[in-house]
């Protein structure tokens, strides 16, 4: 079994999370594993889906703060979290409809 600590500190196995708990327990295994491999890329597919506007900014800031992943596929619907990330230098935003770059 798998465990986190949840709130008031109490650890819990993993089952019992919520959805936006998995969600970023499921991320934290993928940073762990780019981190293990060396990888230096990620691959993001809504991982934001159950998170609200604030909590997946602060999420993504907190991800593009790992100094060993160099690049990010990121597939989100957030408009925030999309403007905050199209905001930054050295990225690259793609709006994809009916399987065409817009």
């Amino acid at each position: 079994n798998f465990f986190y600590k949840g709130g008031e500190g109490i650890l819990a196995p993993v089952g019992c999370s919520s959805g936006a708990e998995r969600d970023i327990l499921a991320l934290a295994n993928r940073v762990a594993l780019s981190r293990i491999q060396n990888l230096g890329i990620i691959l993001l597919d809504e991982v934001d889906s159950q998170m609200n506007q604030d909590t997946s900014i602060t999420m993504y800031k907190h991800l593009f703060e790992q100094d060993n992943i160099g690049q990010f596929f990121i597939i989100t619907h957030n408009e925030a979290t999309k403007e905050m990330i199209e905001s930054r230098n050295d990225s690259n935003v793609y709006e994809i409809e009916d399987g065409v770059i817009a």
